[in-house]
């Protein structure tokens, strides 16, 4: 600032004028008719590499975003009951964890005590958010919390339970929950005869899997040759890799943990099979196909899972023992599937990418970010990823990668050491993604049910699942006067919303812009809605 004053007087420095930020804003762009206008993504090529350093981490973060939704909505509806609200608290709880998705925390370029302080931040959070939700528990009642029915196999945990899932025991159940009710703990597992299933030995050690749906061949480190359905389609193209695990050489240089260089794919670690792709457990609504793998200095355990009530899926988890060091695992996908393009879903709604290397900048996307999905379709066909807490994807041209791990050293030596869980759902479906409602089977997979039962009035109900929106969230307003609806549009698509009582259009910040009775939507909007308490304490 000092030297800034000095300036005018030294004839050869440009001339400065120190102002505010507010009035550089104005005095540059009110009025101002010259300003370019850019529309779409725009991309930084650089720091492709936050998408997935400190995997643990962002894996704790996907799962707070959507605890902390199922607690405000669970609470929010005991309120309508009479029941307290803890407003104070969940704001404390939310600024915890926003906090920890500041600069490179959540990306992962930070040093080692940042990373233990951010899990334990964490950590606490999801105490004191179980601690809330303590007093609306019904251990035998499981709450669906989103606005439309699950059909999507479940993970139910439970003592004793047939199959591990990160760590936890429990039971897979195909059982159907209806949208903002809640339905029985299955009292059981699914043991009972696993005969929906045939796994059989191939030539070179390759595995045959036949359901009453799928026809896979897969080779003994868990990836496929092969991969058809009842009608014959083929989903894995010929000679391509689809499952197929590689760790690349990862050498950034200065920005290690922040960059993934185009030159990644230079030098191709070896992965070698231990125990060779085998069926491991199965019962009358799931199949376990395992596969033991190791570098010199990690092992790795790939675990594929077939459903004999809900073929609409294949589930691979990824049980790691990480001790790389300038190492980058990814998982590759070569679907027998011609597009040039690859959706990839955002925070609210859905992104198209070239997956052609014509231009310089389709060149320099080789590592995108998205957040639950990615899809490759045809117009009749094609094959979805469904991930649990990863964000980097690879576009290779004829193949796309989903990146699993990474193991940098600067500015954290020990980046990514250690155990991993690692999962996503392998979903080759008709239609396009909006077709085979890709997104909403992603919430599905990534929203967790909930052990409770709350009271939830007809009206919004009725409100809610008849809407083609996503319920963003359902809460109590910032200033206790209001039940705020936040609802999201994520399929690029429009219509009217008739409200089934007054209520207000809020916005963001939850001013109120006016009454409605009826609402239009359009293509990725959000839209806030409110009702008085007072209003609400009147009816009930």
């Amino acid at each position: 600032m000092e030297l800034a004053r000095r300036f005018p007087r030294v004839s050869a420095m440009p001339k400065v004028e120190l102002t505010g930020g507010s009035e550089f804003l104005h005095r540059n762009f009110d009025g101002n008719q010259e300003l370019a206008t850019w529309d779409g993504e725009l991309y930084l090529e650089m720091h492709r590499g936050t998408f997935t350093t400190k995997s643990n981490l962002k894996q704790l973060n996907r799962q707070m975003e959507f605890m902390l939704r199922n607690a405000e909505l669970v609470l929010a509806l005991r309120t309508l009951s009479g029941k307290a609200y803890p407003g104070e608290e969940l704001t404390e709880i939310y600024k915890k964890v926003l906090l920890n998705q500041f600069h490179d925390i959540l990306p992962g370029s930070h040093i080692r005590p940042v990373y233990e302080d951010a899990m334990a931040d964490y950590e606490e959070a999801k105490k004191r958010l179980r601690a809330l939700l303590s007093e609306a528990v019904v251990p035998d009642r499981l709450f669906n919390s989103l606005n439309f029915d699950r059909t999507l196999v479940q993970f139910i945990p439970m003592d004793g339970g047939a199959f591990e899932r990160d760590g936890v025991t429990g039971t897979y159940r195909a059982l159907r929950f209806p949208a903002l009710e809640a339905a029985d703990v299955p009292k059981s597992d699914g043991a009972g005869n696993a005969d929906w299933i045939q796994v059989c030995p191939g030539e070179n050690g390759k595995v045959l899997v036949k359901t009453g749906k799928w026809t896979a061949a897969l080779f003994e480190d868990g990836s496929f040759e092969s991969l058809q359905d009842s009608s014959g389609r083929e989903y894995v193209r010929a000679g391509a890799g689809f499952n197929k695990l590689h760790i690349w050489a990862d050498h950034p240089g200065m920005y290690d943990a922040w960059d993934i260089l185009p030159n990644y794919k230079d030098v191709e670690l070896p992965v070698r099979v231990v125990k060779g792709l085998r069926l491991t457990k199965a019962d009358a609504a799931c199949a376990e196909l395992t596969a033991d793998l190791a570098t010199e200095k990690s092992t790795w355990q790939m675990i594929i899972r077939f459903f004999a009530s809900d073929d609409r899926v294949i589930e691979v988890e990824h049980q790691v023992d990480w001790h790389e060091k300038h190492r980058l695992a990814k998982v590759n996908f070569g679907p027998d599937v011609l597009t040039r393009e690859i959706v990839c879903d955002t925070s609210a709604g859905y992104i198209r990418r070239s997956l052609t290397k014509n231009t310089s900048w389709e060149q320099a996307r080789y590592e995108v970010c998205h957040h639950k999905w990615f899809d490759l379709s045809e117009p009749d066909g094609g094959v979805a990823v469904i991930n649990s807490g990863k964000y980097g994807v690879g576009l290779e041209g004829d193949e796309v990668s989903l990146s699993l791990l990474r193991s940098t050293i600067r500015p954290d030596i020990e980046s990514d050491m250690g155990r991993h869980s690692l999962r996503y759902l392998i979903v080759p479906h008709e239609g396009d993604h909006l077709a085979a409602k890709i997104n909403r089977l992603a919430f599905e997979y990534n929203v967790p049910l909930v052990r409770a039962e709350p009271a939830v009035p007809e009206w919004l109900r009725q409100l809610l699942t008849r809407a083609p929106l996503w319920l963003q969230c359902l809460k109590i307003s910032e200033d206790g006067q209001y039940l705020v609806i936040r609802l999201s549009e994520q399929d690029g698509r429009r219509g009217t919303l008739s409200l089934p009582v007054e209520m207000v259009r809020m916005n963001m910040l939850e001013d109120v812009e006016g009454p409605a009775d009826r609402v239009s939507y359009h293509p990725f909007e959000l839209l806030t809605l409110g009702i008085p308490l007072e209003k609400l304490n009147r009816q009930a």
